[in-house]
């Protein structure tokens, strides 16, 4: 536990230290940037194999088959890999012939949006506290489910251009996050609620929004259906997402926790008026949503993993800096904080969550 402690400690300090140098020594504070952007990168590349459930189900498997493939066109006829995450698979394995030196790289492209958007809105979101938040919830995870890790990072940056209205570039990035797992074809609803609830009568329309989210088990697998059978825009794959669970998936600790989130959005709504509160609110409330779906259908939570992103960070760094009140300010820092730490310590360190604990590095 220790390791994964110290990660995140140094990542929030050197940040920490480049936002209060950056005005005064651009150039030194960059490289306390560059080594925060390493630091985690490095750690996943030096993990055993064994810390991730799914780097031995098909990432170091995909990765030996693309090292030994003699043509790309090869490795795909393979292997019917998400476009994105083949490439990048195929591309890495011919610069290195360690897998070691492949997870570093992997991690790197993960951490490296995420890292982006938070210099991007650094003034509107803390960069420390908006890295902290990802590496207390998302952090752990990429060690485990690499493609969708690697999807909702350019989620987190293609909203972070839509909220600063470079949709060109934020179309973009949302293309290649579908390149790295289709599942996240989902985001393209996120831009289109957020319009629909920053016009007029948007305590009504919020209603609206809630009681369509609200129907979404209803149709979840018909919609699924259709956009695999019908659109294509999903590959077959993922039928996966569709199949009923004989028992129960459910985790009383996951929704309770984003029950918890949700309640505070809707407490410092207000505080948010300038940046669509509405908006944070229904994203949290789709998150518990698509959550509870993961109770009959197996995988179906996953895809709520896209609206934690936004709401976690977007949402809770955005309270914070509308908080003017220093003393509220800090109070609410300490509280968040301590929620997102008691999550990560409770969802890696004691439910072992995708198998990331107990930190193994790798034997030479």
């Amino acid at each position: 536990m220790i390791v994964y402690v110290l990660c995140i400690l140094l990542v929030y300090i050197l940040i920490t230290i480049f936002m209060k140098t950056n005005r005064k020594s651009p150039k030194i504070s960059f490289l306390f940037l560059i080594i925060a952007v390493l630091i985690p990168s490095i750690l996943a590349g030096m993990r055993d194999l064994s810390v991730g459930t799914d780097v031995n189900v098909y990432v170091a498997k995909y990765y030996e088959f693309a090292r030994h493939s003699n043509s790309i066109f090869t490795f795909f006829d393979s292997y019917k890999l998400d476009v994105g995450y083949g490439v990048v698979t195929y591309l890495i394995s011919k610069i290195s012939y360690n897998v070691h030196i492949f997870l570093f790289f992997i991690e790197l492209l993960i951490v490296f949006p995420v890292f982006i958007s938070a210099y991007k809105l650094k003034n509107k979101i803390p960069m420390n506290l908006f890295c902290l938040i990802y590496m207390l919830t998302f952090y752990n995870m990429s060690f485990n489910i690499v493609r969708q890790s690697l999807a909702i990072s350019f989620i987190i940056l293609s909203f972070t251009y839509f909220i600063t209205n470079e949709n060109k570039k934020s179309l973009f990035y949302a293309i290649v996050s579908v390149l790295f797992h289709s599942t996240s074809i989902i985001f393209l609803i996120i831009p289109i609620i957020y319009k629909y609830l920053n016009q007029k009568l948007k305590r009504e329309k919020l209603i609206t929004i809630l009681i369509v989210l609200g129907l979404i088990p209803i149709f979840y697998s018909k919609i699924l259906l259709f956009l695999i059978n019908n659109v294509g825009i999903i590959s077959s794959r993922y039928s996966i997402y569709l199949e009923q669970l004989e028992t129960s998936n459910f985790s009383v600790f996951q929704i309770g926790y984003r029950i918890i989130i949700f309640l505070i959005l809707i407490l410092h709504s207000k505080k948010l008026k300038n940046d669509n509160n509405n908006f944070y609110v229904a994203m949290s409330f789709a998150n518990i949503i698509f959550y509870l779906l993961n109770n009959a259908v197996l995988y179906a939570g996953r895809i709520s993993f896209y609206f934690s992103a936004v709401v976690n960070l977007f949402g809770l760094g955005i309270i914070y800096y509308n908080i003017k009140v220093p003393k509220k300010r800090i109070m609410y820092f300490l509280i968040i904080v301590s929620i997102l730490v008691s999550y990560w310590y409770i969802q890696y360190i004691i439910l072992k969550s995708g198998d990331t604990y107990p930190f193994k590095f790798f034997e030479i």
